[in-house]
């Protein structure tokens, strides 16, 4: 269950995280700041396990592809260099962005803007 609350990350990372995923964050995410969060997925091909790094340009540019149409791909999406379903990786897009709004919220919101989006937050 991920709490949304609009706020700053504060000096204490790990306590930010942990208030974000209400004590518990899940063990694919390997570091989050304000400007980006990096988790551990597998590999769409070799399954192997691997860093991503997921900024908010990375999740503009998804809302932004797939809302317009863009999906060439039927069934997948592609988020920062991860490929996959589409629903797991909407889920974590979605996942991303409410870390974003959490913790960097009017930068998200002017970068949304620069791009044609209109942020409903």
């Amino acid at each position: 269950m991920v709490r949304v609350v609009h706020g700053g990350i504060g000096q204490n990372m790990k306590k930010t995280l942990s208030d974000f995923y209400c004590g518990e964050v899940p063990g694919y995410i390997i570091k989050a700041t304000k400007d980006y969060m990096i988790v551990r997925m597998g590999d769409i091909i070799t399954n192997k396990p691997k860093e991503y790094k997921i900024t908010i340009d990375d999740i503009v540019e998804f809302h932004h592809f797939y809302s317009q149409g863009n999906n060439w791909m039927s069934g997948g999406r592609t988020l920062a260099g991860i490929m996959g379903d589409h629903r797991p990786m909407t889920e974590l897009a979605e996942e991303v962005l409410e870390w974003f709004k959490y913790s960097n919220i009017n930068v998200l919101r002017r970068k949304s803007k620069a791009v044609g989006l209109t942020p409903k937050f």
